[in-house]
């Protein structure tokens, strides 16, 4: 896969990046749509999300990744 595309619609997407664990899922609320994503290192949930997309998702958690500075 190339760096910067995801095709995760309906699945499950996870991505290590920079040291911490990405993970993207559709969201789990049946009344709502969009995409959930969260940032992990060491088994601990640093901080999550709720996009539109799956590419809006993967965005925004490696951005999250980036302001870490882990």
């Amino acid at each position: 896969m190339v760096e910067g595309s995801i095709k995760t619609t309906g699945h499950r997407y996870e991505e290590a990046y920079s040291g911490h664990m990405i993970f993207i899922e559709p969201n789990r609320d049946p009344y709502r749509e969009g995409v959930e994503w969260s940032v992990c290192k060491d088994d601990v949930e640093l901080e999550c999300g709720l996009e539109f997309s799956d590419q809006a998702a993967l965005e925004a958690a490696r951005k999250c990744v980036d302001a870490l500075g882990h």
